[in-house]
């Protein structure tokens, strides 16, 4: 079962009562806000409900835009706060640590425009919905290394190839190390990637850090067959069954230990990690 924080990184409801300005009695705005780790992207969906107005629709819509423009900093916000940054901590335990961070969501949200604004067919509610990049808009807020941190390497001969990026593949669930118990893989923004003996091969750490405000450190994805897939591992990808999963909120991914050689052993493989062209094909909502 996913964790109850999880939950609500996915779809979080949320009803925000607003009270009106002179001549309105008062209006609700609801807020519906999405986690598309696929698409990378946080989505938010306004709706106001204007059937207690008086006014037109023209003027309703005018006034609605204030509301939500005033609203869509608070809104982005809410629902970033439960978005796992890792194994141990969300988005929202930053905004103790990075009082900035707060107001730099706030300027992102004064800068974002909707993606569209319509009507409902009885013009009793008004809906306007916005987009905004988990990479690289969001992920450029958070603090990130400047230099690279060098993967390891594997001394002993290994049989591999030269592969054009890694597809990890983790749906179902799979023994949590260290744990009586087995549960599915939970994206997050900055996943580590380990062997079955727990050493490390890949954390943020380790990839150039342009590439990870670009795409992240792992791409997630229901399906390999997909262009944006494609566009990150290439068309001769090592394909890798992963063995387990580790970490309190069940981010991290284990691979088995022929597989992490298959890597670490070539020079090139290892600059796929740099590269940050890893894909995780996994459950997503």
């Amino acid at each position: 079962m996913r964790h109850p924080l999880l939950r609500r990184m996915f779809a979080c409801m949320c009803l925000l009562i607003i009270s009106a300005g002179a001549g309105y009695s008062q209006e609700s705005l609801q807020t519906l806000a999405t986690i598309d780790w696929e698409q990378g992207t946080v989505d938010l969906v306004f709706t106001l409900d204007l059937r207690a107005l008086d006014e037109p629709p023209l003027t309703n819509r005018t006034h609605a835009d204030m509301l939500i423009r005033e609203q869509l900093p608070i809104a982005l916000q809410q629902a970033v706060t439960p978005m796992l940054l890792d194994s141990y901590n969300t988005v929202g335990t930053l905004f103790r640590s990075l009082p900035s961070l707060s107001s730099a969501l706030e300027e992102l949200a004064s800068q974002a425009g909707p993606e569209r604004t319509y009507f409902s067919s009885d013009l009793g509610f008004y809906n306007s919905e916005y987009r905004f990049l988990i990479y690289p808009d969001i992920l450029a807020l958070l603090p990130l290394h400047e230099i690279p941190v060098e993967t390891p390497e594997k001394l002993e001969w290994a049989a591999t190839s030269d592969f054009t990026g890694i597809v990890i593949y983790m749906k179902g669930d799979f023994q949590v190390q260290g744990e009586r118990t087995r549960g599915k893989l939970n994206p997050c923004l900055f996943p580590k990637l380990f062997d079955e003996d727990m050493n490390l091969i890949l954390s943020k750490d380790m990839i150039d850090p342009d590439m990870v405000r670009q795409w992240g450190v792992f791409g997630y994805s229901n399906t390999f067959d997909s262009i944006k897939a494609l566009s990150r591992v290439g068309r001769y990808p090592l394909r890798i069954m992963g063995t387990g999963i580790f970490g309190e909120q069940r981010t991290d991914i284990m691979i088995s230990k022929k597989a992490s050689d298959k890597i670490l052993y070539s020079d090139h493989n290892r600059s796929l990690l740099v590269q940050g062209r890893v894909l995780v094909v996994c459950d997503l909502p």
